[in-house]
């Protein structure tokens, strides 16, 4: 309730710090509902706001604090964002995208039924050089299960066997 009232007074500006206290607060409060809530709200606002306060305050983000928006960003279905946020990270020199990047772009993808984007981004990841994990190739077995895809599961199957993952 104060932090509504704080959010219709003209002058407020989303601040990253003060969501992410509140997230923290609401755990504690043992209230993951309204922390998620609270979180999302965070996402609409914008995520690059955290990016922008991290910057004023002389912080660079790491490939942690771009994994964790690009997820966000992908859970709620804003992919335009999300990709954005990418390109971004991968203009940082001092951070580079790793198999949890490459993770969740596959699962916003696969798990929306946009299995060809999906699939481009795990063939990019890769010509990059980044290592798949065994939840890697679980993302898109899952994607291609629900599109009752069995000979691309099969594929992944065989490729999984082949190299004893």
């Amino acid at each position: 309730m104060v932090f509504d009232l704080l959010r219709e007074q003209l002058w407020y500006r989303p601040f990253a710090g003060v969501y992410i206290k509140l997230v923290v607060m609401l755990g504690k409060c043992k209230q993951p509902e309204k922390a998620h809530e609270l979180f999302q709200l965070m996402i609409d606002e914008g995520c690059d706001v955290l990016l922008s306060d991290m910057d004023s305050q002389g912080i660079k983000p790491n490939t942690v604090t771009y994994n964790t928006l690009i997820d966000a960003y992908g859970k709620a279905e804003m992919y335009a964002e999300m990709e954005s946020l990418l390109a971004k990270m991968l203009m940082q020199h001092h951070c580079q995208p790793d198999a949890w990047t490459m993770n969740s772009t596959m699962r916003a993808f696969g798990s929306s039924g946009q299995i060809e984007l999906m699939e481009k981004c795990y063939e990019k990841f890769q010509a990059a050089g980044i290592q798949p994990t065994i939840r890697t190739f679980n993302l898109p077995l899952d994607s291609y299960g629900k599109s009752e895809n069995l000979g691309k599961m099969s594929a992944v199957m065989e490729y999984m066997h082949h190299y004893n993952l």
